[in-house]
């Protein structure tokens, strides 16, 4: 696959993928993938993309060898995406001999080929040669090659060439997004053998709300690192630690502590239908049915804040006016702050 595809594949399935990989033995490796898919993307995109056309021969070796660092940076990040997933290193990219067809390994002389044609041009040393050279640039159809380069001797007169076909780079960057496929199923492979391990694993209980919520909270961290999950346990422990007489509040809060076994249910399977999300969702963050006017979007910024506004003039205004809209006497309701009127309005959202 092109490296476009192994990101948007990665992204279907992104927050898998960091939990995974945002703590191996200690290492952050998503930062290693985010990086290599950055690389790989750009650097293919370059190379398939690059002017074949121009007339200007300086610029044509810089193209020549921005080209070759494309492929070096290819190669880099399968190698440390190899490390990631614990695949062997034993690719064709890196150990094999016939892409090149040369005596040694196909990644030793790429290396010697990415120095002479501008990494080290005025500095190299080949592999299994002991003599230092300086490079010329890179020159069109002086023997059998697409692009050849002329390595002068430090001890000695005359040259030798060293060059390569276009063909030998485009069967590379093939056999890079041939691993792509690999490393990819390599990836999930690993994320399920996780999820089913850890849906052995019996989640601990409590019969105290407050602390089942803080027990299933680390559970998510360990399991699945859900948003989803994470926010309506943090709305369910925040509306349920709120001190109130009010009856509609204290039956809503006794829905939402029928809510906790589902979420358990949830992370203990490590899975759940969006059918299944939207209900618990809705539950705990309804759709107003009166709408979302400014002084209602303020009282719920404020509750989503954590912020103590209790006797704040501006916002039991805000308060007293939508009671008015929706026809509730706070003082025969016994809501006697901001915080018991927003878990009221949600309440009332909710029969």
């Amino acid at each position: 696959m092109k490296p476009v595809e192994f990101r948007n594949k990665i992204n279907e399935k992104q927050t898998e993928v960091i939990w995974y990989f945002k703590n191996i033995t200690g290492n952050n490796s998503w930062s290693i993938i985010c990086s290599c898919m950055d690389w790989l993307e750009c650097s293919y995109d370059f190379y398939v993309n690059y002017n074949k056309q121009s007339e200007s021969e300086n610029f044509t070796t810089y193209i020549q060898f921005a080209k070759i660092s494309s492929v070096d940076n290819m190669i880099g990040c399968i190698e440390q995406l190899y490390n990631c997933v614990n695949l062997c290193t034993n690719s064709k990219i890196l150990q094999s001999n016939d892409i090149f067809n040369k005596n040694i390994n196909d990644r030793d002389w790429f290396k010697d080929i990415r120095a002479v044609f501008g990494a080290h041009s005025t500095n190299l040393k080949l592999k299994n040669d002991n003599n230092n050279y300086f490079a010329s640039w890179p020159a069109k159809l002086l023997d059998n090659n697409d692009f050849t380069v002329l390595l002068y001797p430090l001890k000695q007169e005359g040259f030798k060439k060293i060059g390569y076909k276009q063909e030998s780079f485009d069967k590379i960057v093939s056999l890079i997004c041939e691993e792509l496929d690999a490393i990819l199923l390599k990836i999930f492979e690993l994320i399920d053998k996780k999820k089913e391990s850890l849906k052995k694993i019996k989640i601990a209980e409590s019969s105290h709300e407050q602390h089942e919520i803080d027990l299933l909270l680390e559970e998510n961290e360990l399991r699945m690192r859900d948003s989803n999950i994470k926010d309506i346990l943090f709305e369910i422990k925040k509306i349920l630690s709120v001190n109130t007489s009010n009856y509609t509040i204290i039956r809503y809060k006794k829905r939402l502590v029928k809510a906790i076994p589902i979420l358990r249910v949830w992370l203990q399977n490590l899975s759940y239908s969006e059918d299944e999300f939207k209900f618990m969702n809705d539950l705990v963050n309804p759709e107003f049915t009166i709408g979302m006017d400014y002084e209602l979007q303020k009282l719920f910024a404020y509750w989503d804040s954590g912020e103590n506004l209790h006797g704040d003039s501006m916002y039991e205004n805000y308060m007293k006016n939508i009671a008015s809209k929706l026809k509730v006497n706070l003082s025969d309701e016994n809501l006697l702050n901001i915080d018991e009127f927003v878990i009221y309005v949600k309440a009332i959202t909710n029969k």
